[in-house]
């Protein structure tokens, strides 16, 4: 239950989180805003929604599940994406910015810690597709 709750918990955050961060994009000046290439950013716009729709799958457990969700590969490809998209983003921050390797290190050590919750539900969800497939063959 107390896991099942944190899902949940962290599915909103993160969605709060998404929500107040394209109104940043949208209201923030371009030449405040975090510079990086178009396609880091198509990238993103693609992934995240499928990103969020996994956290929900993972935390609430809906019974229907569109067709394409219930691919393993769908999920295999998108945590490939989160993870290239992370790593893509610090590699520019860190060429753009002026950091001494001992913040690049702190830097990277954090954002692996935020994204391994990501990975874990991706990963997650990927296995329990291929549970559930070979369940229904």
């Amino acid at each position: 239950m107390k896991a099942n709750f944190f899902w949940k918990m962290f599915f909103w955050i993160t969605s709060i989180g998404i929500m107040f961060d394209l109104y940043s994009q949208l209201s923030i000046s371009d030449e405040l805003q975090y510079q990086s290439p178009i396609y880091l950013s198509l990238i993103n716009i693609l992934i995240i929604p499928i990103l969020i729709y996994g956290l929900y799958l993972f935390a609430y457990s809906p019974k229907n599940i569109p067709l394409f969700f219930k691919n393993k590969v769908v999920w295999n490809i998108t945590l490939f994406f989160v993870l290239s998209s992370a790593i893509l983003s610090l590699y520019f921050e860190f060429i753009t910015g002026n950091y001494l390797p001992q913040e690049m290190i702190f830097i990277s050590i954090i954002s692996f810690l935020v994204f391994l919750p990501y990975g874990y539900v991706l990963i997650n969800l990927s296995k329990k597709i291929k549970r559930t497939s070979k369940c229904t063959h």
